[in-house]
């Protein structure tokens, strides 16, 4: 439990340094209290909803990227026709 809460509080934390330019500790010390006065205040409710929010930009995310990766290669089909000929649809065989 202790290296998930240090991997959740870490990246945001990461992240807000690299964009902001301060130092890492002062990243992490506002991180963990931003997050613990959002669970303080909004209760259960809130962090669930932030939950659902996160999965949605998730999914739109990965839509995103495969419509995109396909348009690149060049179509959907061409990415069947790739993978079948690689013997990549061959799942049970």
């Amino acid at each position: 439990m202790f290296f998930y809460l240090g991997i959740v509080t870490y990246t945001p934390s990461f992240a807000l340094s690299q964009v902001t330019g301060m130092d890492m500790w002062t990243s992490v010390v506002i991180t963990g209290l931003a997050c613990t006065l959002y669970t303080t205040l909004g209760g259960i409710k809130a962090v669930v909803w932030t939950d659902v929010f996160q999965l949605c930009i998730m999914v739109i995310g990965l839509v995103a990227v495969l419509i995109q990766g396909s348009i690149h290669v060049g179509g959907f089909g061409k990415i069947w026709n790739i993978a079948r000929n690689g013997s990549r649809t061959d799942i049970f065989e």
